[in-house]
């Protein structure tokens, strides 16, 4: 017996030795980047010929590159982005990875829990393929597919962003069905948990902590349907109790006036805020995700559902005129107001020959129409953002001690955001996951 104890012991130390040996468990080896203009996305400005050196996936240093270099370890390896332009990683707060709407009908909601999730396995890749490193995914997952996605990711089994799970939403009454959808029990049930009362409202937040939510999204109002405002107040106190943001759908001017009454972290859309209520969010530091579309952009998604049926092309041009008549006129109150803006994409739609990747960063394109300029559109993608998360440590610029999430285009985004469409080099935690500038990769 002693034998055989002594015998499994020498193998399990020479698989551990094999194991070190050949790099497997080991972290990226360090690599200095060399970086021909590196954005500071608090300013705007770009810093020119910058060192940034990366190990154990984090920013270690960040300065002129011979000074950086000088202070590296011997032998670093050095990555040439010098002809690049290079920002931190992007943050969409308001992602929507499990529904794929065709511009008709939710095509997700007849799909088992597995096809879910392969489809969010999809949409995360193409997410991260387009420089985005962490996504907020607020609801419509089943009851914790995000949270599931998020532990594929962190485990090494999918590629994606850092996602933040909601699971289900917290709704009035009802849910809130998608377009087309049926609200059937069952899905009841599977995206949503439902509040009637100030005691549901803490049970739902505790429910949703408990299934993996990273944030808690609610939805206050669905038509005429509204969660009461002791409701929402009562979800915001156990919420920040349990050291998790609130995110709050609202439409409706009363509902984004109860949302910001109850002191929830950002309200999404905000489509008919007042005046009043911008200033009441600007007072207790409430973001606006505005997740908005141009027309063209609006165009090409209902395409395919205008074409089959011609007869809606009358209403559809009506509602879109008066959209994008308030939409620019909502953003800029919002603005005047002192309101903080950060970027969400809202995208559930397969848009035309676009990845849900390229296809969520055409907000910003539409945010710049509605006039917020580049620096604008991209600190709220980055620094903004990564200050409604909470992650401000962790992410939204490159400085030292902050996750090593870098991203490089060919052409400035600062003189055409459209150039935000062509990231040529993504990486995430210290790992390129995708290079079209160097053909080289921090963990061969």
């Amino acid at each position: 017996m002693l034998r055989i104890f002594l015998a499994a012991l020498l193998f399990i130390t020479l698989l551990t030795v094999a194991l070190s040996g050949s790099g497997a468990g080991r972290a990226p080896q360090a690599v200095l980047l060399r970086a021909g203009r590196l954005l500071d996305v608090r300013t705007g400005v770009y810093l020119e010929n910058r060192g940034v050196l990366v190990a154990e996936g984090r920013i270690k240093a960040v300065g002129e590159f011979e000074t950086v270099r000088r202070a590296a370890p011997s032998g670093v390896r050095v990555i040439d982005l010098s002809r690049a332009f290079v920002l931190p990683g992007l943050i969409d707060c308001h992602s929507h990875l499990f529904l794929a709407n065709d511009g008709q009908v939710d095509k997700s909601s007849g799909m088992t829990e597995a096809e879910r999730l392969r489809l969010a396995e999809r949409n995360a890749r193409e997410l991260l393929m387009a420089g985005v490193t962490t996504a907020r995914n607020v609801g419509h997952s089943g009851t914790r597919g995000d949270a599931v996605l998020r532990d594929e990711i962190e485990a090494g089994k999918a590629q994606g962003p850092r996602i933040i799970p909601a699971t289900r939403k917290l709704t009035p009454p009802g849910g809130q069905p998608l377009m087309s959808t049926p609200a059937t029990k069952e899905i009841l049930a599977r995206d949503f948990l439902t509040v009637g009362s100030v005691d549901e409202a803490r049970r739902a937040v505790r429910e949703a902590q408990a299934t993996g939510a990273g944030v808690i999204k609610i939805v206050v109002d669905v038509g005429k349907s509204l969660l009461g405002l002791d409701e929402i107040k009562a979800i915001v106190s156990e919420a920040h109790r349990l050291k998790l943001k609130v995110a709050a759908h609202a439409t409706t001017e009363e509902g984004a006036r109860r949302a910001a009454l109850a002191g929830v972290d950002s309200i999404e859309h905000g489509t008919e805020a007042s005046d009043e209520t911008f200033r009441l969010m600007a007072e207790r530091g409430i973001f606006l995700v505005a997740n908005d579309y141009t027309p063209e952009q609006l165009r090409q998604i209902f395409a395919a559902n205008l074409a089959s049926q011609p007869g809606l092309k009358e209403d559809f041009e009506a509602w879109l005129k008066d959209y994008t008549t308030k939409s620019p006129a909502r953003l800029q109150r919002a603005l005047k107001a002192g309101v903080r803006i950060a970027f969400g994409s809202d995208m559930v739609f397969m848009f035309p020959g676009k990845t849900r990747g390229q296809a969520s960063l055409l907000v910003l394109e539409a945010l710049r129409g509605e006039g917020l300029s580049p620096q604008e559109c991209i600190r709220a993608a980055t620094l903004s953002a990564a200050e409604l998360l909470g992650w401000q440590d962790r992410v939204g610029t490159i400085e030292t001690g902050k996750l090593a999430d870098i991203i490089a285009f060919d052409k400035d985004p600062l003189k055409d955001i459209s150039e935000l469409q062509r990231v040529r080099l993504v990486i995430k935690g210290g790992v390129v996951v995708k290079d079209e500038l160097t053909g080289q990769a921090l963990n061969p």
